[in-house]
């Protein structure tokens, strides 16, 4: 019975819950930075903005992986700090399969939803775009001008992990704070110039970053691997604010029309 995983399925499952692998990337990622009110108003507690606010737009493309097969997907991530760790709070992440989002979401509580994705290089020049309910939301363009030796990249997230009661009234268990550490084998890295332009989508609305100065850009070929571990709980009121940050806007998509 399939449905039903042995002892040995077991194991196998969870080593790769335990280290998942996503292999043969390609990543357009463009640096800006934004206004700090809005990385402070954006943060659920206890992440607190760090020194400065810098933000990351990415787009990227997995020809293989160890736990959802090939996919792309990309991702909007400020800068936060708890206590003495920093990195980037994962405000969303757009993938094109279905695998990937419900992997992410249930294992990390990643912000995740469907869109189209789509990275592109024509010699110098990369372009990323993503793409939901008709509208080309996130756009990055990179001109890319210096090739570098690729070194091993060390990368730090937080996600915050969360399920709403069946009664629609709070969550299950208080929301949990969680570190994600990724380990990159680089085997490519250029750097340059880049633009970003995001585009009004009630669904997904990036485009209340403001992009105060576009900082570069930098294109980069590799294999990520993830850890995972939990920090801390959250009181579930103090989060119930950003609760619905990860989902559609149900009170659009619910509309029921006159006369239905």
């Amino acid at each position: 019975m399939r449905y039903v995983k042995t002892p040995e399925d077991i194991a196998r499952l969870r080593a790769i819950y335990a280290e998942p692998q996503f292999l043969q990337s390609r990543v357009l990622a463009v640096q800006f930075e934004t206004a700090p009110e809005v990385v402070a108003a954006v943060l659920p507690p206890p992440l607190q903005p760090a020194a400065r606010p810098l933000a990351s737009v990415s787009v990227m493309d997995f020809a293989a992986s160890n736990c959802v097969g090939p996919f792309a997907g990309a991702s909007l991530t400020v800068r936060a700090r708890y206590g003495d760790l920093e990195g980037g709070y994962c405000v969303t992440m757009p993938m094109n399969t279905d695998s990937a989002i419900v992997f992410g979401r249930e294992l990390y509580g990643e912000p995740k939803r469907q869109a189209r994705i789509s990275l592109t290089r024509t010699g110098a020049d990369v372009t990323g775009t993503v793409e939901r309910f008709g509208v080309t939301y996130i756009e990055l363009h990179a001109g890319l001008t210096e090739q570098h030796t690729p070194q091993p990249a060390e990368g730090s997230t937080f996600h915050f992990k969360y399920t709403h009661r069946a009664d629609g009234l709070g969550f299950d268990t208080d929301p949990l704070l969680l570190h994600i550490r990724s380990r990159t084998v680089l085997r490519h890295l250029e750097r340059g110039t880049g633009s970003i332009t995001f585009r009004e989508l009630v669904h997904d609305p990036v485009v209340d970053f403001p992009i105060m100065r576009v900082l570069g850009a930098t294109y980069t070929e590799g294999d990520v691997f993830t850890y995972g571990r939990t920090l801390t709980s959250v009181p579930a009121e103090e989060f119930l604010p950003y609760a619905f940050g990860k989902i559609d806007a149900m009170d659009v998509l619910g509309v029921v029309p006159v006369g239905a």
